[in-house]
């Protein structure tokens, strides 16, 4: 089965339109968000006040990166990709440690996943990324960048 790869255009317009979907969706209604990540209030009273914080570190990402201009955007989106590595974790960890029900880390885990993995696919990084294969090297382009060892070569025009 082959893996699904995306462009670098499109992974940045996924993890962007859920950062500005969650953020200011936890900022607004952590009682909602907390019911939506199957954390409910009543269970931990303090959810709410937490959520507010990422609510308001995932809008700041979000911005962050469109204030970017386009060539460095997908860099700062594929920077990013190391917190939603360390949320993944983080829910691991709560997970396994009894801290919050297992369902509620899968699914924050799965989520922290796709976070990241979307970021370093938007950067042109990581298992999601969609390469451009060798035939498409004749375009305009004046040069490669080989990512295996840094260095610029000059493509071949056959």
């Amino acid at each position: 089965m082959e893996m699904i790869r995306i462009d670098r255009r499109t992974a940045a317009a996924l993890i962007l339109t859920a950062r500005f979907v969650l953020g200011p969706l936890s900022i607004a209604c952590p009682g909602f968000t907390s019911r939506l990540m199957l954390m409910p209030p009543e269970v931990n009273p303090g959810t709410p006040y937490f959520l507010r914080l990422f609510g308001g570190r995932d809008l700041y990402l979000g911005v962050a990166a469109l204030l970017t201009p386009e060539p460095t955007r997908g860099q700062v989106i594929g920077t990013a990709a190391a917190v939603d590595a360390v949320d993944a974790t983080a829910a691991l960890i709560a997970g396994v440690r009894g801290d919050i029900p297992a369902p509620a880390a899968l699914l924050a885990a799965g989520a922290g996943t796709m976070g990241s993995l979307l970021g370093l696919a938007a950067a042109g990084y990581g298992p999601l990324a969609r390469r451009r294969p060798a035939a498409d090297l004749s375009g305009s382009d004046p040069l490669v960048v080989d990512r295996a060892n840094g260095d610029r070569a000059t493509r071949s025009r056959s």
